[in-house]
């Protein structure tokens, strides 16, 4: 019997690690992916979609079929627990050993207990994004409020607006200023957008309790229709054995990105003390993929030439407001209007369709 690598969950580092392997394919290592979905939603192109700008075809990839052609096990289960003492992943439909883990859970959306409503659709897992499309196509909501006003919760209520054009948007962001990673700029032209598009922003408004269909808040009380929550995100509901993890349940690594011995991880999934200002944002785990498929590939085949990730401080970031315009926002510099969504789509489309090569200096 051979080596066994257990890749635990479906995320853009395992899309990654799948498409390297279709043309650099291990010997003597059984390679098994376990995942509760069967498809990889592209996060980056989740606003677009909303908007029917992207159908589902263009912002998923299909695991099972980028398994096949890698030579991976795929094994569609949802993973309730990992215990490394054991070397065991542990599923609601089996028990899966490994020899060798890496991990690419994401994480979960954040939920408050104080809202109780049948009318909320959160947005994390991001499954639940083609939920809350099919909800929105099928039926008209005269007034929907957004609950989150950073920037996941921002390009919503602007794809909703191209969706929804007689509905009434209201957007509630707990803070002073909205998407706090941006540039002052970039925050003054999103607001200038949300006003233009009728988009109703309540700054500084905290929501004490959601009950069928009011919200309650500092200011008053709302109603809705349909209530979107985007609240931020807390680790998976995973039981954790073997490893260290925060209050959240986050996952502690070093710079190249070991969790334990024989077993790495990267994304939302994960916290590395060294870097503090990374944020639970999907162009970390683009930018560690590669390091996380090199160290993984070296691991497994015992060599010790591990490489570190070095995260970039400041990074190109592009906000969605609908209409195939975007707001781009790179240190001081700000641009609104077609041309950065037109830079976003392209960045998106390459990401999706990205194929590799051979390349001999990976298992070195």
């Amino acid at each position: 019997m051979g080596k066994r690598l257990l890749l635990a969950g479906g995320g853009h580092g395992h899309v990654y690690v799948l498409k390297r392997l279709i043309n650099e394919k291990m010997k003597d290592i059984e390679i098994t992916l376990v995942s509760d979905s069967q498809t990889h939603l592209y996060s980056g192109m989740i606003a677009g979609y909303l908007e029917d700008i992207y159908d589902e075809t263009k912002v998923t990839h299909h695991l099972k079929t980028l398994c096949h052609k890698a030579g991976v096990t795929f094994i569609e289960d949802h993973i309730t627990k990992v215990d490394h003492h054991k070397k065991i992943v542990t599923g609601r439909h089996g028990d899966y050993p490994y020899d060798f883990l890496g991990m690419d859970l994401g994480s979960a959306g954040r939920q408050n207990p104080n809202f109780s409503s049948h009318l909320i659709h959160y947005v994390k897992p991001a499954k639940q994004i083609i939920k809350l499309k099919e909800k929105v196509s099928k039926h008209h909501y005269p007034t929907i409020a957004i609950v989150g006003g950073g920037a996941s919760g921002m390009e919503i209520a602007f794809a909703l607006r191209q969706t929804s054009p007689s509905s009434k948007i209201l957007l509630f962001n707990r803070e002073e200023k909205a998407i706090t990673n941006f540039n002052i700029h970039s925050q003054t032209t999103a607001l200038q957008q949300l006003g233009k598009r009728k988009i109703q922003y309540y700054a500084k408004t905290s929501i004490d309790k959601i009950e069928e269909d009011t919200l309650y808040t500092d200011k008053g009380s709302f109603t809705a229709n349909l209530i979107i929550c985007a609240l931020g995100v807390t680790g998976v509901e995973v039981e954790f054995k073997g490893f260290r993890t925060d209050q959240n349940n986050f996952i502690q690594a070093n710079s190249q990105l070991f969790i334990a011995d024989q077993a790495l991880a990267l994304g939302d999934m994960i916290y590395i003390d060294k870097f503090p200002f990374i944020t639970k944002a999907g162009v970390y785990a683009v930018h560690a993929s590669p390091i996380y498929y090199h160290n993984l590939m070296n691991l497994v085949q015992s060599h010790n030439h591990f490489r570190h990730f070095d995260p970039p401080k400041d990074y190109l970031a592009i906000l969605n407001t609908g209409g195939r315009t975007a707001i781009l926002n790179h240190r001081n510099i700000s641009h609104y209007g077609r041309i950065p969504f037109e830079i976003k789509n392209f960045i998106d489309q390459n990401f999706m369709q990205r194929k590799f090569k051979w390349r001999k200096e990976t298992i070195i």
